[in-house]
């Protein structure tokens, strides 16, 4: 009986909590609304941050978090207490940063890192920015084209992978 009380107990405080979440980011969001990707991006420009780490981190936060709703994404956000990723909510940070690292272009595991686990989005940013320069080409990563290797050719830009010639190969991501 008291196992059913202590479980009832902890559902009730999980509706609560939700409800309370769910009430907070309406709030934040209405605050919100005039909040754009390109003010996201502004912030990140003393850095030097990649722009696919941008895009990915924007995309996943504003876009899928909630389910399709659009939420405006600020680096000061709280992972935990804004997005519900962190060691007690229903997203794992772990699995969050798995599949960033994925839509960037490298594999990660975060327990084999060495850096700690961010807190907010501006760290959850910096930590992907980091490994992203480790882990990438020394090329340019924010396009898809190149300028041209050769001094004396017609073309200002090539495809991505150099002798390749055929269109599609523009829409590949770098190797």
């Amino acid at each position: 009986m008291t196992l059913i009380v202590v479980a009832l107990v902890a559902a009730l405080a999980g509706i609560a909590t939700a409800f309370s979440r769910a009430d907070m980011q309406h709030t934040l969001r209405r605050e919100r609304a005039a909040d754009t990707s390109q003010m996201f991006k502004n912030y990140f420009a003393p850095a030097n941050v990649p722009d696919r780490v941008l895009e990915v981190v924007y995309m996943k936060l504003s876009n899928e978090i909630f389910w399709g709703k659009r939420f405006p994404v600020r680096p000061m956000d709280s992972l935990e207490y804004v997005y519900a990723v962190g060691p007690e909510c229903p997203n794992d940070l772990d699995l969050l940063i798995r599949e960033l690292a994925d839509r960037c272009g490298f594999g990660v595991v975060p327990s084999e890192v060495g850096l700690p686990l961010p807190t907010s989005v501006e760290d959850l940013v910096m930590y992907l920015a980091a490994l992203y320069n480790d882990n990438m080409p020394k090329k340019d990563k924010s396009t898809l084209l190149r300028s041209s290797e050769n001094e004396g050719e017609q073309s200002f830009l090539r495809p991505i992978s150099g002798s390749r010639s055929d269109a599609d190969s523009l829409m590949h991501p770098l190797e």
